[in-house]
């Protein structure tokens, strides 16, 4: 595990305690401190409340949460107090769209596609061949157990 799936694990693991209305500072300095230094000795240092904020907004926004749930949430949270808003907000207008054009999308699930087709064609050809050869097989194994019984 690197960083940022450190910080991707905590926000995943404690998403619903980050994102409640009852959370203060104190407690979330110990969550913090109980995930980053008790769990995983100071590897992954010790993150500031801006960090986690951060990571938070950039995971809500990874997983699909509308950029107007998650702008509300920034004003209204209390996880999000203290902290620079602005900043945040450049996260949540940040554009996760692909580099790639639709074409080569297209492309790719259609070689994807043609994989699977081939893969299941494959096996369903091999069941076909085993079935067809199954006397044959059983003639070839039978013989050399019987001489192997005759050594």
């Amino acid at each position: 595990m690197n960083k940022d799936e450190a910080f991707r694990r905590f926000t995943k693991e404690n998403f619903n305690f980050l994102t409640g209305l009852d959370l203060n500072k104190k407690s979330l300095k110990a969550v913090v401190r109980k995930f980053f230094v008790d769990q995983h000795n100071k590897r992954y240092g010790q993150p500031s409340i801006t960090n986690i904020c951060e990571y938070l907004v950039r995971y809500q926004t990874k997983n699909g949460v509308p950029r107007i749930t998650i702008l509300d949430q920034i004003d209204v949270l209390p996880v999000f107090k203290g902290v620079e808003s602005e900043k945040l907000k450049t996260f949540v207008n940040e554009d996760h769209s692909s580099v790639l054009t639709e074409d080569e999308i297209g492309r790719i699930e259609k070689t994807s596609a043609y994989e699977s087709i081939r893969s299941l064609e494959g096996e369903r050809f091999k069941e076909e061949i085993q079935e067809e050869n199954k006397d044959l097989l059983v003639y070839v194994v039978k013989p050399s157990w019987t001489k192997l019984a005759l050594i």
